[in-house]
């Protein structure tokens, strides 16, 4: 289960990528007309994305204990995704209409994702009894 819900949070990830890249008013952020910043943005998700999907897929506990904490600092990255949300919404008022409503709560849903890896690997672990 880990590797699927490892694998939706960075689906989550590249999506908040692409509304953030379209929906930015500043010329000096991701943008979907520069492909190389693009692409660059993209390889740098997949660095920090791919080592817990990869690190699901061991059976081994000191490996899933990694992968977990591994998976706090990913929580941590969507909580800035959240706040990117909201300063892109110009405050906290958020609408429908604009971009950092969908920002935020793909923010709010990969955290979501990346609690649920967590409590799962967890739950796991204690099922295997190697935690107490």
């Amino acid at each position: 289960m880990q590797s699927w819900v490892s694998l939706s949070t960075m689906i989550v990830a590249f999506a908040a990528l692409v509304i953030t890249a379209n929906t930015t008013p500043a010329s000096d952020t991701v943008v979907l007309d520069e492909p190389t910043d693009m692409w660059s943005s993209i390889g740098k998700l997949m660095v920090l994305f791919l080592p817990p999907f990869i690190l699901s897929l061991f059976k081994h506990s000191s490996v899933k204990i990694i992968a977990a904490i591994y998976q706090v600092f990913i929580i941590l990255v969507f909580l800035g995704v959240i706040l990117l949300g909201i300063i892109f919404s110009n405050g906290f008022h958020l609408s429908l209409s604009s971009g950092g409503f969908w920002i935020s709560a793909l923010g709010v849903i990969g955290m979501i994702g990346s609690m649920v890896s967590i409590i799962s690997t967890v739950r796991e672990l204690k099922r295997n009894s190697v935690i107490h």
